[in-house]
């Protein structure tokens, strides 16, 4: 007999299986988190217990499902979780779990029947590679990256997934022109796919099926997928649970871009920073911006910084810094550099796209040599703007800057 505590899709889900509104007389407890729970205060000892997340969760949350012994899943998944169940009940040498984190039989007397598990054991597909947009200064273009970068490899045919982990801005999906700023449901990209029964989001990404994770994302017109935090209801997630999402998504894509939040103390950043294969650093040329980077840098260590790559956003010849003292000061000996372009970036803006798509753009141009150079893919030039618009378009930025120098000087 199974203690059902959630909406109505999951007890349609479970209608084959006998329901129970008697705690203590139940078998088995499955709870819809966050909604209930208040019930794991009140569960019985010994009996095993699935937990639907459908919402985010907080921190000391989590720790409260550890602390009772109980296992998230998706709701896909939990009839094959139940069927598992009733086999260990008339084998018990069976494990009820996977990874045979609860174990009944002779073996166990005297122990208890629920024991701490929480999330899958997943790990990371060393075959897909990800990255990370970062900084711990603010404004200098984190998102502006990522998703550029991402697009990049998505025009390629390369599967790529863009995930938002910056859960105080969590721009990423408006920023790509998929959604309406002001009305965040509301898909406003004509050649985006949606999905049918709504698309997966940092909050709601368990309540999907994994086998055919593809079909639950937002896709990009460019190809690329799309995985938002908005709506964020928290401003920090647990590192085990960060790590989990990313693992699943190195299963179905062959990049995971991760535009990464400010504050490095927070244990989904310090888990994606951990996971990554390649941090873009991003920097501009201010001196506030600057002392920011330099201290995560200072509490980072060595390890981080080895795979660490210095990005100079928003380029400009009248900036505080030259980039080669931004790159002294962090002590880079190489960097990449974007250059300021207000007319590409506005544009691809309107026009729903992103700036690498934009033919003459001096920032797209420069972030596609960053793709081609710190990417592990083979790109050729099919899908890349014409070559002619770009160089018109670095001649229009060099003639920018020659004046601007002039003005300097008078």
């Amino acid at each position: 007999m199974i203690y059902l505590k959630g909406s109505g899709s999951l007890k349609e889900a479970l209608g084959a299986y006998p329901l129970t509104e008697d705690l203590n007389g139940a078998t088995c407890v499955v709870l819809e988190l966050p909604e209930n729970r208040s019930e794991l205060a009140a569960l019985p000892e010994g009996v095993p217990v699935w937990v639907v997340i459908t919402g985010m969760l907080s921190l000391a949350e989590m720790k409260e499902i550890q602390a009772v012994g109980a296992k998230p899943v998706a709701l896909s998944q939990l009839t094959a979780e139940l069927s598992q169940y009733t086999e260990s009940q008339r084998n018990p040498a069976v494990a009820i779990f996977e990874d045979d984190l609860y174990l009944k039989g002779p073996e166990m007397a005297g122990e208890s029947s629920r024991q701490l598990a929480v999330g899958r054991k997943t790990r990371k597909n060393s075959q897909c590679h990800v990255a990370i947009s970062f900084s711990t200064a603010g404004g200098v273009g984190k998102t502006f990256l990522s998703l550029n970068l991402a697009v990049c490899t998505a025009l390629k045919g390369i599967d790529a997934v863009a995930l938002d982990l910056d859960l105080r801005s969590s721009e990423l999906d408006f920023a790509a022109g998929l959604v309406d700023p002001e009305n965040r449901k509301k898909v406003i990209d004509k050649k985006a796919r949606v999905p049918r029964d709504g698309w997966m989001t940092l909050a709601n990404w368990r309540g999907f099926p994994r086998d055919n994770l593809k079909e639950s994302i937002l896709r990009h017109s460019s190809g690329l997928y799309v995985v938002p935090a908005y709506p964020t209801i928290n401003t920090e997630i647990p590192g085990h649970e960060i790590e989990e999402l990313i693992c699943t998504l190195t299963e179905s894509f062959d990049l995971v871009m991760i535009d990464g939040g400010l504050d490095f103390a927070q244990p989904h950043i310090r888990t994606a920073l951990t996971l990554a294969d390649t941090i873009f650093l991003v920097a501009d040329q201010e001196i506030k911006s600057l002392g920011k980077v330099r201290e995560f840098l200072a509490l980072a260590g060595p390890n981080l910084k080895q795979k660490s790559k210095l990005v100079i956003n928003m380029v400009n010849p009248q900036g505080y810094f030259a980039p080669d003292e931004v790159a002294s000061r962090l002590q880079y000996n190489e960097y990449a550099s974007i250059r300021m372009d207000r007319q590409g970036v506005n544009t691809a803006r309107r026009s729903r796209r992103a700036t690498v798509q934009m033919k003459g753009s001096p920032a797209g141009e420069d972030v596609w040599q960053i793709a081609y150079q710190q990417l592990p893919f083979s790109f050729s030039g099919a899908n890349r703007p014409d070559s002619r618009a770009s160089l018109w378009g670095r001649l229009k930025t060099l003639l920018c800057i020659w004046k601007g120098k002039r003005r300097i000087k008078a």
